[in-house]
């Protein structure tokens, strides 16, 4: 069994923590050591029969140690991983064993797949990607590194997300919808065409709100 922490004690991180017992009851596959969280006021605090053992430089004092980044916001899961890269042997694909993934179907490292969500069929995810629980993912899609996909979001056939972008729950593309890197898409909106890089969309169809600086 591989062992691995979960970095983060927020609600991603306990799910996961949830989702590995999950995994395990079908096959022994991992064996969690604990939580990281920077948080220095949760270290030593149980959560889910798991210690929170330190902060991320836990992970300097203890090789081959694998890691999930149980941690839902693209820009502090991006910002997580440039910092403990180097010091973690593997970021395995948390792939919940409720979740329905074609043949077909490449998934990048640190990438977590919850239970109900359904990809379907030459689809390519990125790393370090979320894609939540009753969620679904068209054929011939591409959802780029470090892209959160909230619960309900549903992507149709040749949809684009491109890296870091942030979907919210019950979000929905049309075919051939493109959401830009680094982009939050409002909860409940509806793509119908091409979103641009670094802004906020809300409504349906979902239109630009707010511009940010790369």
């Amino acid at each position: 069994m591989q062992e691995l922490v979960i970095i983060g004690v927020g609600g991603l991180g306990r799910e996961c923590s949830q989702w590995i017992e999950d995994i395990n009851a079908v096959q022994p596959t991992f064996r969690v050591l604990g939580f990281l969280d920077d948080d220095s006021a949760k270290v030593g605090e149980v959560f889910h029969d798991l210690e929170v053992l330190g902060d991320l430089t836990w992970l300097e004092r203890h090789s081959g140690v694998g890691a999930i980044v149980g941690i839902g916001n693209p820009v502090a899961k991006r910002r997580v991983v440039e910092r403990v890269r180097t010091l973690v042997a593997d970021f395995p694909i948390l792939r919940h064993p409720r979740a329905e993934v074609g043949r077909f179907i490449e998934i990048g490292d640190g990438t977590v797949v919850c239970p109900g969500a359904i990809l379907t069929a030459d689809v390519r995810i990125g790393r370090f990607v979320t894609i939540n629980f009753g969620l679904t993912i068209g054929h011939d899609s591409i959802v780029e590194d470090y892209v959160t996909l909230a619960p309900g979001v549903h992507l149709s056939g040749y949809t684009k997300i491109r890296a870091g972008a942030d979907l919210g729950a019950g979000v929905v593309t049309i075919p051939n919808a493109e959401v830009g890197a680094w982009t939050i898409v409002g909860a409940g909106a509806v793509v119908t065409g091409s979103l641009p890089a670094h802004c906020t969309a809300v409504g349906v169809p979902a239109r630009v709100i707010k511009t940010r600086e790369p």
